[in-house]
């Protein structure tokens, strides 16, 4: 069902004109993993001997429960890459926020590998990065050096600590860097939660303008 929504999405993108559809790949059931990231976080523990015992520990066990999930990304990409190509929409891959969600940084890999010179490239969530970053599961510049050459897109927020989608230019994202693997046609979205205002919203829209971004 997944696959047959994907393929709609596609096909209804196609027909109202837009250039890309951006999609999330399901998750593992690891129900406390994140929430003890977030308390070593809190603590001041990232990066500590405790804080890298934890993450292997949560690694391993991300290994064990995923079962076959890599191979149903695999399929159901067979599958998008031909609906991608007849429409012509390109698809983004999105990095997740969660540990538990699906691509991870290994996972991406393996999809890109198979399906990088086609119409699949990569999605990169600025958030969701600083997030992963700040929690040391995997850096932003690891995964822009990593993907960059596919991106198709960016969604574009601020991060404070693990908490995302703020407006950009109040926290801790280097926009800086961002820029450096943007080209003309990277489609870029703001993506920012209902709690901001229109104020703030509109300053960090003034923030990115200043900071070149078109």
């Amino acid at each position: 069902m997944a696959v047959k929504y994907a393929v709609k999405t596609i096909q209804i993108a196609s027909e109202l004109g837009a250039r890309a559809v951006v999609l999330h790949l399901g998750m593992i059931q690891m129900d406390t993993v994140s929430k003890e990231l977030f308390s070593l976080y809190d603590a001041g523990k990232v990066g500590s001997d405790e804080h890298e015992r934890k993450l292997e520990e949560f690694r391993m066990l991300r290994n064990q429960e995923k079962g076959g999930a890599l191979d149903m990304m695999l399929l159901s990409m067979d599958e998008v890459q031909k609906a991608a190509e007849k429409y012509d929409v390109d698809v983004g891959i999105e990095n997740r926020y969660y540990f538990r969600e699906c691509p991870n940084y290994e996972e991406m890999g393996v999809i890109f590998e198979k399906f990088g010179g086609g119409r699949i490239g990569y999605w990169h969530d600025v958030g969701h990065a600083k997030v992963q970053e700040n929690l040391g599961v995997v850096g932003t510049k690891e995964l822009l050096d990593a993907f960059g050459k596919l991106l198709v897109g960016v969604h574009l927020h601020d991060v404070k600590g693990y908490s995302d989608h703020h407006v950009p230019g109040i926290g801790e994202v280097d926009f800086n860097l961002l820029k450096k693997y943007l080209r003309k046609d990277t489609i870029k979205i703001l993506e920012i939660h209902p709690r901001e205002t229109e104020k703030d919203l509109m300053d960090g829209v003034s923030f990115l303008k200043n900071m070149g971004f078109d």
